[in-house]
Parts: C-alpha cells; sequence; structure tokens
C-alpha cells in the first residue's frame, strides 16, 4: 500500500496510507484542496485534490447531453378582441352642461293658462292642446339628449295641467251648450243648480233672446 506525505498548517506528516488521509480530511484536519501531498516516484509535490490516486479528486462531470429544442408556439388567434379603450379627453374640452328643455317650460307655462282660464272653453281648449304636445315633446327630447337637456319633472307636470285643463274645458263647453238649450223657466227651475246662479243663468238667456228677437225685427222692412 502506498504512503504519503502530506503538509498540513506548514508541518510536514507522514508516511500515512490513503484511509488515513480520508479520515484526516473528514474530521478538518487536512484539507485536500489546499494541502499537499507527496509519495515516491512524484517529482514535486501536489494538492491532494490533483492526484489521481487519491479519492479527493472532483467527479467528472456527466457528460452534456444537449437539449432538444422546443418548437415554437403557434399563436392561435383568440376569439375575443380586446376592449379598446375610449379615447382621453384633450386638456381643454370641457363636459357638456345639461339645460333646460324648453319645450318642458312651454308644456308648464302653457298647463297653468289653460287650467286657470279653463271656464272659458273656447280659450282654455286650445291652450290645454299645447301644453299636451309640448309635453310629450319634451319628454321625447330629454330622453334622446340627457346629457344635454333636463326638465322631465316640468314637463310632467305640464302634461298633468294640460289634460286636466281639457277635461274642465270640455265640461266647461258641455254646461254651457246645455244651459243655451234651456228655457229662462227652465233653468230656475233647476235645483242641482244654486239659486244665485239660476238667477243669473235665467237674466242672462233672456237677455240673449231679446237681443235675438230684435235682431230679427231689424232685418225685416
Amino acid at each position: 500500500m502506498s504512503q504519503w506525505y502530506y503538509s498540513h498548517d506548514g508541518q510536514q506528516k507522514g508516511p500515512v496510507p490513503v484511509s488515513e488521509l480520508s479520515r484526516l480530511a473528514s474530521v478538518g484536519e487536512f484539507d485536500p484542496e489546499k494541502d499537499l501531498v507527496w509519495r515516491e516516484g512524484m517529482p514535486d509535490w501536489q494538492p491532494a485534490v490533483t492526484v489521481d490516486d487519491l479519492p479527493f479528486g472532483e467527479p467528472a462531470a456527466p457528460p452534456e447531453v444537449p437539449a432538444t429544442p422546443a418548437p415554437p408556439a403557434q399563436e392561435v388567434a383568440s376569439p375575443y378582441q380586446a376592449p379598446v379603450s375610449p379615447p382621453a379627453p384633450s386638456a381643454g374640452s370641457t363636459s357638456p352642461v345639461a339645460t333646460t328643455s324648453g319645450l318642458a317650460i312651454a308644456s308648464l307655462v302653457c298647463g297653468l293658462c289653460g287650467f286657470f282660464t279653463c271656464i272659458l272653453w273656447f280659450l282654455s281648449l286650445p291652450i290645454a292642446v299645447a301644453a299636451i304636445i309640448t309635453g310629450h315633446m319634451a319628454h321625447s327630447q330629454i330622453r334622446a339628449l340627457p346629457a344635454e337637456r333636463q326638465g322631465k319633472g316640468l314637463a310632467t307636470v305640464g302634461l298633468i295641467l294640460g289634460y286636466l285643463s281639457a277635461l274642465l274645458a270640455a265640461l266647461s263647453a258641455a254646461f254651457g251648450i246645455w244651459i243655451a238649450t234651456q228655457t229662462p223657466d227652465q233653468i230656475r227651475g233647476q235645483e242641482i243648480i244654486p239659486e244665485n246662479l239660476r238667477e243669473e243663468f235665467a237674466r242672462q238667456l233672456e237677455r240673449q233672446q231679446q237681443f235675438l228677437e230684435q235682431h230679427e225685427e231689424s232685418k225685416q222692412p
């Protein structure tokens, strides 16, 4: 068995067998990478890790197996398109300010006028119709341009007043026609009409009849 000399911490030691060198290396008293060894037949001292006859050499690395290149990934077209973000507003742009619809205001004004003139049905009825038409037009305009027009509440009130005024005007017209078909004595006998109004309506009918009679007499030669 070969005997080896070794140097450790600047001191030459040995000879020792290979098994002793392995034991010393395991307990930290011999460093194969730094400490030198020598035996008969070697030209000079060498680090133990570089000597092939000692079990301290680095194990030979396994041969590298060339890696098989992976096939290039194929792009699969997605059936969905990425959402397109809206363009950012420019620095000078401003959002439109909603204004009250003129049609809504017109509907409200016509509805109020028609309501307060419902006794004069011939005047109230066309005003009520105008309130209804402009109210529906205002609702359509506000639905079409919600960011630019407002006043839905005004248009709704105008519509309500318009329909109510039209109903009151129709009742007023019907009542006027019914009064016109009655005689003064028939009016005075109607209990459903207050007494003061009965007398007033009767006098109005008498004046109307007198006016018509005078007009007919003036036509005669």
